[in-house]
């Protein structure tokens, strides 16, 4: 079976994501920067994990390298890591707009190239998921995180018509509020909670193992027409 690298892999959906994969049967390189990734990688048939912070470029390259010296080849990858921002005018500072787009931008930017340019050196088709969000579509009063996650929704285009003759598929994921750990802040705010469940079809928060669902199947050959293209899974969110 396969095996693919997951950034993020300490977070909810890239656990989530992890486990899926191994019940069907896949292994999994999970890289993330939290001192629970080691016990959770324990926890997951075929995982191995890399402790790295992928906000240094350098530790990009490394675990990547690292991903790709754990084992058999790599058929492709998750790339779920990232941080949440603040809300209101501290949303369009300077640092702010620096920390948050380390992370969810120029990670994705630098872990996707390093993935994709070894898979294709190797001559693997696979496929790249990249994680974006609803936010990347509306103005949430999160300046930095959006444009963090429209920078995704981009970078996801531009590795899709890089690689596309090297076999390699890359579609990105815009996933409306989950309910992860990573959804705290926005969760404890009731009058945020409130806008986003009454804006949502559906009428709940999304779950982890959706977004995971939605990963195994982008990664599988079921998807293998599908390249360049972003998937919302947001429960309506914003088609109300």
């Amino acid at each position: 079976m396969g095996r693919y690298v997951i950034t993020g892999g300490a977070g909810g959906m890239g656990q989530a994501t992890a486990r899926r994969l191994a019940a069907d049967g896949h292994a999994t390189v999970l890289i993330d920067v939290s001192p629970r990734l080691e016990g959770i990688a324990a926890e997951i048939d075929g995982a191995v994990a890399i402790t790295a912070d992928l906000s240094d470029p350098a530790q990009c390259d490394s675990a990547v390298e690292g991903a790709f010296e754990a084992g058999a080849e790599v058929d492709g990858a998750l790339l779920a890591a990232g941080v949440t921002g603040t809300f209101g005018p501290a949303s369009r500072g300077l640092a702010e707009f620096d920390r948050v787009m380390a992370i969810n931008a120029r990670s994705t930017l630098l872990v996707g190239e390093a993935v994709a340019s070894r898979m294709a050196d190797s001559e693997t088709p696979g496929s790249l998921v990249l994680i974006s969000s609803s936010a990347a579509h509306a103005a949430i009063g999160q300046a930095a995180y959006s444009a963090s996650k429209a920078a995704v929704e981009a970078i996801g285009k531009e590795l899709a018509v890089a690689y596309a003759q090297s076999g390699i598929r890359v579609n990105v994921i815009a996933p409306g509020l989950i309910d992860t750990e990573m959804a705290a802040d926005a969760k404890s705010k009731p009058e945020i909670l409130a806008g986003v469940l009454s804006g949502t079809l559906l009428g709940r928060l999304g779950r982890a193992e959706e977004i995971a669902g939605t990963v195994a199947f982008l990664l599988s050959a079921d998807a293998s027409y599908i390249t360049g293209s972003t998937l919302l899974v947001d429960g309506g969110l914003l088609a109300s």
